[in-house]
């Protein structure tokens, strides 16, 4: 192949560099398994060959194999309540928080820090707000280990985790500082996180880390960066970051700092823990319910709102399936579209309305 301007080449598509690559006449070996020196490489052939779509496991919040995505917040910030709702909603194969869909797979919460009572007590609760039940589920379908008799450290994990998460969709691991016996505040303490994405290039599975935070200040330098507790080498091995924080009785503020597959962050959003009362239970369920922006700034006194919306939504349904998006929904109920959407994404998760169809064309309707 004869030389070519870059011009040139910011032109091709595909197929011309499918062309372009078949003339090589280079003698440098392109196949993936050559190597140099003993060390497995890629060839040309392979660098330049047209890149598959990135696998998400969560497009909505960006979570996807590679290196691992952290939670970081600050203690009773709900950072594990969010991840046990992400795993829960993997394994049952049930929207995200009532709005982020998935697809069905098996979850695995390596768990370093709570121990079984509160962990299962969680789940438990989970799933009756999120109207999941447990007979639905294969046994390996969601599986938990409480202080695991190793640390994300140890010379022999890439080997242990990649037999452990074969297969596996979603790893939870709460948290960093209780899986590692690294001090956070060395540049060693990066080492887990590229490891994690060692395995999930063996395996495929996405990684969901879960580490304490600094209260995060918008007003500090470096924002809610470095409220990320530790080196910034931890942040660093990371290839997404979300830090949670807010007032104590308050839906809990996600900002979202680092994304590497997408390449752009997430705007900031809220995430409120409702307690859902069944059987004349108060706090039998628990619902994670997420907010928008402009949610974030609504007063207390919409849930008169949110319920009114609601009760529009299943009077509607009792008539039939509903074919139809959300905003064609929103014009014949005559309501705000705020309310809909959180009033769906509550009645989704409760179990009380179904949605069918396709991400295009949905249709809602009663169980």
């Amino acid at each position: 192949m004869g030389t070519v301007s870059l011009e040139t080449m910011e032109t091709w598509d595909d197929d011309s560099w499918r062309t372009a690559l078949a003339s090589n006449d280079h003698e440098a070996p392109s196949s993936p398994h050559s190597g140099v020196a003993g060390i497995e490489t890629d060839g040309v052939s392979t660098i330049f060959a047209p890149m598959p779509p990135v696998p998400w496991l969560v497009h909505g919040l960006r979570l996807a194999p590679g290196r691992p995505t952290m939670i970081a917040g600050y203690s009773y910030s709900g950072k594990t309540l969010v991840a046990q709702s992400i795993a829960l909603a993997i394994a049952s194969g049930r929207l995200v928080w009532g709005i982020y869909s998935v697809p069905k797979g098996p979850a695995l919460c390596l768990d370093f820090e709570l121990g079984p009572r509160l962990i299962r007590s969680r789940f438990q609760r989970l799933a009756r707000g999120m109207g999941v039940d447990p007979r639905e589920l294969d046994e390996g379908q969601l599986r938990c280990a409480h202080f695991p008799p190793f640390k994300l450290d140890d010379p022999q994990i890439v080997e242990r985790l990649t037999r452990a998460c074969d297969g596996v969709a979603i790893c939870i691991i709460d948290s960093f500082t209780a899986s590692t016996s690294c001090d956070e505040n060395s540049t060693a303490a990066g080492g887990p996180g590229y490891r994690l994405a060692e395995v999930s290039a063996a395996t495929g599975c996405t990684f969901l880390l879960i580490h304490h935070a600094r209260k995060p200040s918008k007003d500090a330098a470096g924002g809610a960066t470095m409220a990320v507790r530790g080196s910034s080498a931890i942040f660093g091995s990371m290839g997404s970051v979300f830090v949670m924080g807010g007032p104590k009785g308050e839906p809990v503020r996600v900002s979202h700092e680092k994304e590497e597959n997408g390449g752009q962050t997430l705007p900031d959003f809220g995430l409120a823990f409702d307690d859902v009362e069944i059987g004349g239970v108060p706090m039998a369920g628990l619902r994670v319910r997420h907010l928008d922006p402009e949610q974030m700034e609504e007063p207390k006194s919409n849930r008169k709102a949110l319920d009114r919306c609601a009760a529009a939504v299943l009077a509607l349904l009792a008539k039939g399936p509903f074919p139809g998006s959300v905003t064609t929904m929103r014009d014949i109920l005559a309501v705000s579209k705020n309310n809909l959407s959180s009033a769906i994404a509550e009645l989704l998760q409760s179990g009380k309305i179904v949605r069918s169809g396709t991400e295009k064309a949905p249709v809602w309707s009663l169980p």
